[in-house]
């Protein structure tokens, strides 16, 4: 069986060589230089497309370039913008923190005055309800006396 394959084999070898050698040359010719021909035109292709791969390729580099250092500039704006936005932070909290200092020194300064002044008024008005009891005194006494004399009259 093996030598029968073997046998099938050569007799297609040998059959496709005799088909070619009762072949015109000129026959041959054509599509060897048809075959030439389409090689050409791969080889053409190819190397067009070769080109178009290599432009592509370094567009994509320029590309990927730009992106790059447009990142970097985005990052070296974000990085100002945070120190900026850092300072003006700072900046506000110290006012604020000013603002509460001075605001807490005007209401220790304004409760200060408030005793001094709740102070003063209950000693003046202490006195003047010394100076009206006394008063008091004095008209009643005045009004006994002028009973009196009404009636010892």
């Amino acid at each position: 069986m093996a030598s029968e394959k073997i046998e099938s084999s050569d007799e297609g070898k040998l059959g496709e060589l005799s088909r070619m050698l009762v072949r015109p040359l000129p026959h041959i010719l054509s599509e060897l230089e048809d075959n030439v021909r389409k090689a050409l035109e791969a080889a053409g292709r190819a190397e067009e497309i070769a080109k178009v791969s290599k432009e592509a390729a370094e567009a994509t580099r320029k590309a990927a370039e730009e992106a790059a250092r447009r990142a970097e500039e985005t990052e070296r704006r974000a990085g100002k913008a945070a120190e900026v936005f850092k300072k003006a932070t700072d900046g506000a909290v110290r006012k604020a923190e000013e603002a509460s200092a001075t605001a807490t020194q005007a209401a220790e300064a304004a409760e200060k005055a408030s005793q001094k002044a709740a102070t003063e008024a209950a000693r003046k008005a202490e006195a003047a309800a010394l100076e009206a009891s006394k008063a008091a005194r004095d008209a009643a006494n005045a009004a006994r006396q002028a009973a009196a004399s009404t009636e010892k009259a």
